[in-house]
């Protein structure tokens, strides 16, 4: 594997994992201060935008590397 593929590799594998570990970490933090429903939109609104950022950067390296 190039160093290219191990990075992609990497980022693609965190965004794979982001989810379950948003919910086991972040969820019991932001439900604890903010309270149910507010800790819960807050933990959507960080985890959907750490997903966007991570799955455009993904793209963005997918094709300056030539794989797009």
């Amino acid at each position: 594997m190039t160093w290219q593929q191990i990075v992609l590799t990497l980022l693609v594998g965190n965004v794979l994992t982001s989810v379950t570990r948003s919910i086991r970490w972040l969820g019991s933090s932001y439900v604890a201060i903010f309270g149910m429903r507010t800790g819960t939109e807050i933990m959507l609104v960080s985890t959907v935008l750490r997903n966007g950022i991570m799955v455009f950067l993904v793209a963005v390296l997918a094709y300056g590397f030539g794989w797009g």
